[in-house]
């Protein structure tokens, strides 16, 4: 019989794995795995953290897994300063289970080998990234497409090989070097972005795998209004009216459809 604190991937069910592998996407994007010396005990005690400032809902489903799935909860930590919200949990008897589920805390994000073999989990593992490092874009209203994009340190050539082999589509990484300033402070940054299309080819995958499970609505309500306009797109009963309705709640500031012919429109968010 477990303790406890005891947690048995064994007994998991494929809802817990699937929750499990959001988990995994938020912890490898916004989240950190540090130790910490403790000199008074003479033992090293392992954490995982998570760090926001303005993503609550992914934080809240983040804590959610990590007690009904991993037995691990604590409260929220706020610095009224900066608005930073601080999540952390002991994971110092979990790390044998992290290692028999192939978890990876490590940048860029890695998909778990389990995470491939089944879209389910690789969706909800994919909204847990998108959630943390992920944005959501529009171009080419004439003929749309959705890129979301995934800033990392370093090339997410892993993730790469993941989204080829569920998804059966091409991504491409980009290095981005450029000043960034925080507090005050400029200096020189390079980062990575894996950028793929929510397109008439992964439209389906997008739409059964993973959007159900993107807590930040910002992000989910872009997707959901793109395969709606997509929809009014396939069915040639639609007219340009409906079509223009749906462009509207991704870009509500753009122009009426259609915009330049064959153009290479861009709507940042």
């Amino acid at each position: 019989m477990l303790k406890r604190y005891e947690v048995d991937p064994k007994s998991f069910t494929e809802n817990d794995m699937s929750d499990l592998a959001y988990w995994v996407g938020v912890a490898q994007s916004d989240g950190h795995f540090k130790t910490e010396n403790c000199p008074s005990h003479r033992a090293t005690r392992y954490f995982v953290q998570v760090c926001i400032v303005t993503s609550l809902p992914m934080l809240e489903k983040f804590r959610q897994i990590s007690q009904r799935v991993l037995k691990r909860t604590n409260a929220f930590y706020k610095y009224e300063k900066t608005g930073l919200v601080i999540f952390k949990i002991s994971v110092g008897k979990l790390l044998t289970v992290f290692k028999e589920l192939d978890i990876d805390f490590s940048d860029p994000p890695k998909p778990p080998k389990w995470c491939l073999t089944n879209p389910k989990f690789f969706g909800s593992y994919l909204a847990g990234v998108i959630d943390g490092d992920g944005d959501v874009r529009f171009r080419r209203p004439q003929y749309p497409q959705c890129p979301i994009r995934i800033t990392s340190s370093k090339p997410q050539f892993e993730l790469q090989k993941g989204i080829k082999k569920v998804m059966g589509c091409s991504s491409s990484i980009r290095e981005d070097t450029r000043y960034r300033s925080i507090n005050g402070r400029s200096f020189l940054s390079t980062s990575y972005v894996l950028e793929f299309l929510i397109s008439s080819k992964t439209i389906d995958f997008a739409h059964k795998y993973f959007v159900s499970h993107l807590a930040m609505e910002h992000k989910k309500s872009k997707i959901l209004a793109f395969i709606e306009m997509e929809g009014h797109r396939r069915d040639s009963n639609s007219n340009q009216e409906l079509i223009a309705k749906s462009f509207l709640k991704i870009c509500p500031q753009a122009p009426t459809l259609p915009l330049r012919h064959g153009g290479q429109d861009y709507k940042h968010y």
